[in-house]
């Protein structure tokens, strides 16, 4: 499945990321396992010398990770992130999102943080998000919180975000 951007005499163009024609693989299953592009010149398109992005799921259809590669199927960094893994609670609540480089290596995002850990109610809204390091013990993020405290009013309408450093004292 795909598309193609045309201007309006049917002429090859493209959008304003370089686009011309995009292509989306699914599995057996319908679901996305993976996302590429081309320019209007039939060269694959590079985007942070990544041409296509792949997607793998659990045994629950979510999805588990999302990995760069190039135009060779390896894998490539993106700001040093090349593998973003994702771990999903029962009931579909993204409960770990840690991130790995080309080589299978903690990686970390804009924030320096390469673990996030997210605790949810039963209802599914999100009641903390916590930092942690790749050997497990407690993490801050560049901006120096350790974990988000996400505070809802009686309706569970979202009011505010609280950070907190390591030793819970607000930042």
């Amino acid at each position: 499945l795909g598309y193609r951007i045309l201007d309006s005499s049917g002429n090859p163009t493209e959008n304003y990321a370089g686009v011309h024609r995009s292509e989306f693989v699914y599995d057996e299953h319908n679901r996305m396992i993976a996302a590429r592009g081309w320019d209007a010149q039939g060269q694959p398109l590079m985007v942070n010398g990544a041409w296509e992005s792949t997607l793998e799921y659990n045994e629950d259809y979510l999805i588990e990770s999302k990995t760069s590669r190039d135009t060779q199927g390896n894998p490539v960094e993106i700001n040093g992130i090349a593998e973003t893994v994702m771990y999903f609670d029962l009931q579909g609540n993204k409960i770990a999102e840690f991130y790995l480089d080309a080589t299978g290596e903690p990686a970390r995002d804009s924030e320096g943080v390469f673990l996030y850990r997210t605790v949810f109610d039963d209802h599914g809204f999100a009641l903390e998000r916590s930092v942690w390091e790749p050997d497990g013990s407690p993490g801050e993020s560049s901006y120096g919180y350790h974990t988000e405290v996400f505070v809802y009013n009686d309706l569970g309408v979202y009011l505010r975000t609280e950070e907190l450093d390591l030793n819970g004292d607000p930042i």
